[in-house]
């Protein structure tokens, strides 16, 4: 694939980007309601899931074990 392969697709400038991204996420979005999705690989996690995966909780990682981490300061992980 060449850079004019995406030229149309991908916008150059960030803004332009973002505005093309959420609404394909839209789109998306609008087309799982509309009908039954049986891909299993595309399986929808609960609205509960997709909070705990946005918020700062989803990022983290802890590595050792309770009590004996690597990482101090994870003692919630």
């Amino acid at each position: 694939m060449t850079n004019d392969d995406v030229k149309g697709i991908v916008p150059e400038r960030p803004r332009d980007a973002f505005s093309k991204i959420n609404e394909w996420v839209k789109r998306s979005t609008e087309w799982r309601s509309k009908c039954i999705n049986l891909i299993a690989s595309e399986n929808i996690v609960s609205p509960d899931v997709r909070a705990a995966l946005i918020s700062d909780f989803g990022g983290r990682y802890a590595e050792g074990r309770p009590g004996k981490r690597f990482y101090q300061g994870t003692w919630m992980l």
